[in-house]
């Protein structure tokens, strides 16, 4: 028998469950809707000994208190299983795709009083991820690592002039630009951030809006969150 089977089973005892495996966001989490003939649950897999998860279960116990997170059910830390509360399919993103101007402003006016519950309600949480200056430059490496890539495609394509002394200098330029704007940060107010919080991470039932994917959070500028859901990567 696997695993994942006699985690459910020591949940579920002798209920019955069909399984529907999920598309999840392209990482290493697996997501599976369990339903039951009274109920839906959302089984989250991680692999065995995800350090993740011991920080999503405190942060979720914190959290639920102030905001909307879903429900946890059950959990197994050594093999890397949560059974959370399904929350359904749709997201900020959908909903702002799908539905009408008004409705969509709805929906992100909560998502914005749920930031501020966020940032004054939620004691800050000490985490071993500490919003120092190495810590934004190493973010801001792998964002230039990224652009690098894409100008070298385009570059093949015959779409831009890039030399590598143009690069270097383009990328020096860029990294003091980055030391200027840490120096900024790093005086605003330090409160709890999600570190993810865009529309695909906001999901809506029963008209209101709940948080996922919160197990990186940790001390951050104020900014930071607000930033990602009005400059939202996956939204016009």
């Amino acid at each position: 028998m696997s695993y994942k089977l006699d985690f459910l089973k020591s949940y579920f005892h002798s209920k019955k469950f069909k399984e529907n495996k999920l598309t999840g966001d392209g990482g290493h989490r697996d997501y599976t809707r369990i339903q039951t003939e009274k109920s839906s649950f959302i089984l989250m897999s991680c692999g065995n000994f995800d350090t993740s998860l011991k920080a999503f279960i405190t942060l979720q116990n914190r959290l639920k208190i102030q905001v909307n997170v879903p429900q946890l059910f059950h959990f197994d830390l050594k093999r890397g299983f949560l059974l959370l509360e399904d929350l359904g399919d749709s997201t900020l993103e959908s909903c702002y795709f799908q539905k009408t101007e008004t409705q969509s402003l709805f929906f992100y006016k909560q998502a914005l009083k749920q930031l501020i519950k966020l940032q004054t309600q939620v004691l800050v949480y000490e985490t071993e991820t500490l919003f120092d200056k190495a810590f934004f430059l190493t973010e801001v490496e792998q964002a230039l690592k990224d652009m690098e890539k894409y100008l070298k495609q385009k570059n093949q394509k015959g779409g831009l002039s890039f030399s590598p002394t143009n690069q270097n200098n383009f990328y020096k330029t860029l990294k003091q630009e980055f030391e200027d704007i840490f120096k900024d940060l790093k005086e605003s107010d330090f409160v709890f951030c999600h570190r993810d919080y865009h529309s695909r991470n906001l999901m809506i039932k029963n008209r209101q809006v709940y948080m996922i994917d919160f197990q990186d959070g940790a001390r951050g500028p104020w900014s930071y969150d607000l930033a990602s859901l009005l400059y939202d990567c996956y939204i016009p």
